[in-house]
């Protein structure tokens, strides 16, 4: 069963998150966003472990992979905490916002 944790949880991450799980080797273990409604929602009505600061999500849940549907000027910042954590990662488009930045996760990746 791979553990699955969502970092941002807007239109994408809800799209995401619903097709997710249905999948039989998916847990969703938790979600983060700045969303106090939707974080309550979830933790209530779904029982997973929610966050409003990814980093503290990160170290606390045991995941296997993130899905990143924050806005894209903080892709390349939470990919970078991903991979520091040994995750993989599913990042909404674009994968970040400057050729610069992207080729700089890549290059974060590959150092792993």
């Amino acid at each position: 069963m791979l553990k699955a944790g969502f970092i941002g949880f807007g239109r994408m991450g809800i799209t995401h998150f619903s097709i997710l799980n249905t999948h039989p080797s998916v847990k969703i273990v938790s979600v983060c966003d700045q969303s106090n409604t939707m974080m309550n929602i979830l933790k209530k009505y779904v029982g997973i472990a929610v966050y409003h600061d990814y980093r503290k999500m990160l170290s606390e849940t045991k995941l296997d992979f993130v899905i990143i549907s924050t806005p894209a000027d903080s892709h390349s910042e939470i990919i970078k905490a991903a991979i520091e954590n040994n995750l993989h990662v599913f990042v909404e488009k674009p994968f970040t916002l400057t050729a610069s930045e992207g080729l700089e996760a890549i290059g974060y990746l590959q150092d792993r």
